[in-house]
C-alpha cells in the first residue's frame, strides 16, 4: 500500500537509466549540430549523477528512510 525503500531504489536507477539516455541522444545532436559546450557539461552531469546514484543512492534513500520513519 506504501512504497518500500527499493521501490525508491528503482526509481532511483530508473532516472538514471532515462537521464543516460537522452545523453546518448544528445550527444549525437550534438555531434551533428556542433553544439560541444552544451552537450559536454550535460554529459559531465549525466555521468556525474549516474556515478554518484550508483554509489551512494541506496545508502542515502536507507538513511532518508530511517530519519522519516
Amino acid at each position: 500500500a506504501y512504497p518500500m525503500l527499493l521501490d525508491y531504489f528503482y526509481l532511483l536507477a530508473y532516472l538514471a537509466t532515462v537521464i543516460m539516455f537522452f545523453e546518448s541522444i544528445l550527444m549525437s545532436y550534438a555531434e551533428a549540430k556542433d553544439l560541444t559546450v552544451f552537450a559536454s557539461r550535460f554529459q559531465a552531469f549525466s555521468r556525474v549523477f549516474t556515478v554518484s546514484a550508483a554509489a551512494f543512492g541506496m545508502p542515502l534513500i536507507w538513511l532518508v528512510g530511517r530519519m522519516m520513519a
